[in-house]
Parts: C-alpha cells; sequence; structure tokens
C-alpha cells in the first residue's frame, strides 16, 4: 500500500492556482512501477547527458525502480498532481559503522518538472523525504549535487543544510541513540538461521 500525504495548498496555506484554475492538489506517495512513464517525462525533460534518451531504455529504468522497491531502506518519493508524476527524489538509508552504527539518509536526485518549478513542490518533498528518514531512524541526513546550481544550494540551505565540499548535511534528531536505529534492523533471514 503506498503512502500519501495530502497536501492542499502550498506554500503558507495560499491556493496556488494550476491549469484550469483548480486549486493545486498534490499528493506525496511512494512511487511504484505503474508511475515510471510519469518519473521517465520528468527526468528527461531535464535532459542529463544519460538521461536524455530515458524512454529508449525504458527496461533500464523498470528493473532500477523494481529493485529500488524491494531493496529495505530505499524509496523514490514523488508528488502526484492528477495521477502524474511532477516531482520525485531518491531517499537511501543505510547504517553506517562509525557512530556506534547510526543510520544515515542520503537524498539522491530532487527533480522537479520545469513547470512546476518555484511553486514550492521541490521543498515540500524534500521535507517529504526528511521525515521519511526520521521514520527511519536516521540521524543525519547528507545530498550531493554540484556546487554551480544556485537553486539547489538555495532550497537545500532553506531546508536547514549545512553546505559542504561535498553539498550538505543536516543533523536530525540530536537524541539519537543506537537503540532507535535498531528498530529498522533487518530481520535475520530464515534460511541462514
Amino acid at each position: 500500500m503506498r503512502r500519501r500525504t495530502w497536501l492542499g495548498c502550498i506554500p503558507g496555506g495560499i491556493p496556488t492556482v494550476c491549469n484550469a484554475g483548480d486549486a493545486m492538489q498534490l499528493y506525496l506517495r511512494d512511487a511504484d512501477g505503474s508511475d515510471l512513464p510519469h518519473l521517465l517525462a520528468v527526468l528527461s525533460a531535464e535532459a542529463t547527458p544519460l538521461d536524455v534518451d530515458a524512454f529508449d531504455h525504458v527496461g533500464d529504468y523498470a528493473d532500477a525502480l523494481r529493485e529500488i522497491e524491494r531493496t529495505p531502506g530505499t524509496y523514490v518519493l514523488m508528488a502526484d498532481y492528477s495521477g502524474a508524476a511532477v516531482a520525485f527524489v531518491q531517499l537511501v538509508t543505510y547504517r553506517r559503522l562509525p557512530q556506534r552504527g547510526g543510520r544515515c539518509a542520503v537524498i539522491e536526485s530532487l527533480i522537479v518538472a520545469h513547470s512546476w518549478r518555484r511553486r514550492g513542490v521541490g521543498t515540500q518533498l524534500l521535507d517529504h523525504a526528511i521525515g521519511r528518514a526520521i521514520d527511519m531512524g536516521c540521524h543525519e541526513v547528507r545530498v550531493e549535487f554540484d556546487h554551480g546550481s544556485d537553486p539547489a544550494r538555495a532550497v537545500f540551505g532553506a531546508a536547514g543544510f549545512e553546505m559542504t565540499s561535498e553539498g550538505g548535511r543536516r543533523s536530525l534528531d540530536l537524541d539519537w541513540t543506537p537503540t532507535r536505529s535498531t528498530q529498522h534492523r533487518w530481520a535475520p533471514d530464515a534460511a541462514t538461521v
């Protein structure tokens, strides 16, 4: 079952007007295989050298999304407007041997469709991803981005990220303990016990 959060208006409680004058109603949720065409549309619009031909390699992306769905602690979260992705982010959580095995998160690829930028969608999706990281017991979230990207610096800086040479990082829970993180340990495989 998909986790959904409804956003009736963004930001600051003021409805945003779209297309035919409807107030923007976004759902923040986990992406699944049925969302792949919409995710690829957002991705291919960015025209990065590796993704400009995304629709020519649908099988590769479908395999990746299936693997992400099966991997504990790894998510593709999306902003859904009328059943279509308008933004997405990949969130990866993992245990670190330093800090007594604490759980960390990495925000990978926060991408907002060009027509949806500067409307608060990326900020809301980032907040949703950070909330998921907190729910997973993470004490820190990190992000890597191109330092020449002023919009990325602005979004992550406004979200409380401290800029580093690699991107940014934000502490999530000052009362973190390893016990909190152990709630999300993988259960031992019955075949190996």
